[in-house]
């Protein structure tokens, strides 16, 4: 075993005096012997606090001794018999460690399991803007509450029922917001099942009724898409903000025209290169997270890539981008909205919507908005729902369905429709 492994182990016993004998070695006041006698002294000062029978030489020589699991009343006394009594104790020490570890797992909290859970997702490849929102989450209704304070071997179905049913109604959640906490007490459960602390997660017995949930009412349409006129307005000023000298990113404005003509998140627009257009089509297979402001390999949920069709709109808009980065001596084979080596910035895309729709004097709409725009013009134009599905990557038609589809015409026009409906 490593002095460095030596040094992990004791910190079952005192840290403060591990980081102190760290030092001094580092430091050169002492040498690797003095730590190691130094880790031989703990392990026996611990094993001795433990360990209830004699150590002693049998008649062959060997020192020997027993060991029966302290927590486990039924098990068996067992021999251990090694040459000398270093090598005894050093048996002793891994036993009761590895006896000690179990308890504190057995223990172990959803409090105390968070961060270790946490590191679980990243590694399986959850972005860091999810985590960034769990945390969010767990500050706002978890942290400090009994429910994640409470031993998660002591944790019964009953007591999860209490907390989510309180938890609704103290918050008058939504299914959504409900769900959004509930994950962070119910993952890291599915995650305690995966360490074998418990046998079962508790928390998929606990069923709520739909009536406990706050309605969701759908938004009007005035507020989630724009109308036609407004997208007129708004598309003639990003041509013309393309000669404005003052403007930091110079392609933003082509960036916010190809929303409208694509229906991609602000993040997988500032992400776009020049390889992933493939004739007709633009392969998505990265985005920039928003919180972070990373490059990420793959899509948001489960997707890791897609392909979606350029309108002869959106293959122009590329192409006024090319011609713009020869004129300005930039890369015309990096980002497609970038005048450097680096990503169009995912702020200033944002700020164009703010400043396009006070100019416009329009009611401010995010970017978000523009994805909601492309595809309700897709479902008014009697686009088949599994397809705009796929290429706006929704893994369920209800999704897009339910809120995406809104009406992009005016009073005016639906008055029209609606007379000439009821004449015929």
């Amino acid at each position: 075993m490593s002095i460095e492994q030596d040094i992990y182990d004791a910190n079952l016993n005192d840290p403060s005096e591990i980081a102190v004998l760290r030092m001094l070695l580092e430091q050169g006041t002492i040498t690797l012997d003095d730590v190691t006698n130094a880790m031989t002294k703990k392990k026996v000062a611990y094993v001795k606090q433990k360990h209830n029978y004699d150590i002693y030489v049998d008649s062959r020589g060997r020192w020997r001794t027993y060991y029966k699991e302290p927590d486990d009343p039924s098990s068996k006394r067992r021999t251990i018999s090694k040459k000398t009594e270093e090598e005894v104790y050093e048996a002793l020490y891994g036993l009761y460690a590895h006896t000690d570890e179990r308890i504190r797992r057995g223990l172990i909290t959803i409090e105390e399991l968070k961060d270790e859970w946490l590191e679980y997702k990243r590694n399986h490849g959850i972005s860091e803007a999810t985590i960034l929102k769990y945390e969010s989450d767990w500050r706002c209704h978890l942290e400090g509450t009994p429910i994640v304070r409470k031993p998660i071997r002591s944790l019964k179905k009953l007591d999860l029922d209490k907390w989510a049913h309180k938890l609704i109604a103290d918050n008058n959640m939504t299914r959504k917001d409900y769900i959004n906490v509930a994950t962070l007490i119910r993952q890291p459960l599915d995650y305690a099942v995966e360490l074998e602390i418990i046998d079962s997660n508790p928390m998929s017995k606990v069923k709520i009724e739909s009536r406990m949930f706050k309605p969701v009412r759908k938004k009007k349409s005035e507020t989630q898409v724009f109308t036609r006129e407004e997208l007129i307005r708004l598309q003639q000023i990003a041509w013309d903000d393309l000669d404005n000298k003052s403007l930091r990113y110079k392609l933003t404005p082509l960036a916010f025209l190809f929303m409208f003509q694509t229906g991609l998140r602000i993040g997988e627009v500032c992400a776009i290169r020049y390889e992933d257009i493939e004739g007709d089509v633009i392969h998505l297979q990265r985005s920039i997270e928003r919180d972070c402001h990373r490059i990420k390999d793959g899509l948001k949920g489960v997707n890791t890539e897609r392909w979606v069709p350029l309108s002869d709109e959106a293959k122009r808009i590329i192409e006024e981008a090319r011609k713009r980065q020869k004129a300005m001596g930039a890369s015309d084979s990096g980002y497609v909205f970038s005048t450097d080596d680096n990503y169009l910035s995912h702020r200033s895309l944002s700020s164009a919507f703010v400043r396009y729709c006070e100019k416009a004097g329009i009611e401010y709409r995010s970017s978000h908005k523009a994805r909601k725009t492309f595809i309700s013009t897709l479902i008014d134009a009697g686009m088949n729902i599994n397809t705009i599905r796929e290429w706006v990557g929704h893994a369920e038609e209800q999704t897009t369905w339910g809120s995406y589809c809104y009406d992009r015409r005016t009073n005016d026009e639906r008055k029209e429709i609606l007379e000439s409906a009821l004449s015929s």
